[in-house]
């Protein structure tokens, strides 16, 4: 799901093969882009998505590619794939943001990495960011976002623990961790089981979606800290 500058929503739907457009105030719904509308490769399995400029990018496991769609007509094309671009193939791409140095991030678990993606020409960078003091590495990265710094905010599903990576020196540092599992312990509250979807708040705080805990958690930035915000404690 991605949320228009106008508020208003834009869903992914695999069962439908289509990006469906939600009115906030109405709930009408469009189809954007689908087997009805748009040309180019079809979506299969739209799991992530992220807005750049007039299009909407969307990730698809399924097909192992990252696609652009024209809000305007629909149209799709793609950004990154086994038929464009350069670098490592995919192996499962995502969770996906555009970054405010122009480039896009894709999560992979597969890969154990952080994919970079030149729009320009798809190339595709394997980022393998390390935190310097106990060189904890990703393991199964799935959920992306970026905060306000402009630093990546990664959900880990392996290690249950969220970190933030900076994009300049590619240095991790763990953001929040459980209090049991197999990545480090950072900030208190409930222990994340199964965190992925990552979105950040004007804020600054991190709100991560758990499966397993059928909830979402806030961070608190500064310490790591972890409330279930849904459902109420």
């Amino acid at each position: 799901i991605v949320v228009t500058l106008t508020g208003d929503l834009i869903v992914g739907d695999a069962t439908n093969v289509a990006m469906i457009h939600v009115d906030y105030r109405t709930g009408d719904r469009s189809i954007i882009s689908g087997p009805t509308r748009g040309t180019g490769l079809q979506v299969q399995d739209p799991i992530a998505m992220t807005h750049a400029k007039n299009h909407v990018l969307t990730t698809d496991p399924y097909l192992g590619v990252v696609i652009a769609i024209d809000t305007t007509n629909g149209n799709r094309s793609i950004v990154s794939g086994p038929a464009r671009g350069d670098g490592p193939t995919f192996g499962v791409p995502l969770g996906i943001v555009a970054a405010d140095n122009g480039k896009y991030y894709v999560a992979d678990p597969v890969n154990a990495a952080v994919v970079e993606i030149a729009p320009r020409d798809g190339r595709r960078t394997a980022l393998h960011p390390a935190a310097a003091a106990n060189r904890l590495k990703l393991q199964a990265p799935v959920g992306i976002a970026q905060d306000g710094a402009g630093n990546l905010v990664v959900a880990d599903l392996k290690a249950r623990t969220i970190y933030s990576i900076d994009l300049k020196t590619k240095h991790m540092r763990p953001l929040s961790g459980p209090a049991t599992g197999s990545g480090p312990v950072t900030g208190s509250g409930p222990a994340f089981k199964r965190p992925w979807g990552v979105a950040v708040a004007m804020d600054g705080a991190v709100y991560i979606s758990d499966s397993d805990l059928a909830a979402i958690i806030r961070i608190d930035p500064a310490t790591g800290d972890r409330t279930m915000v849904l459902p109420q404690p």
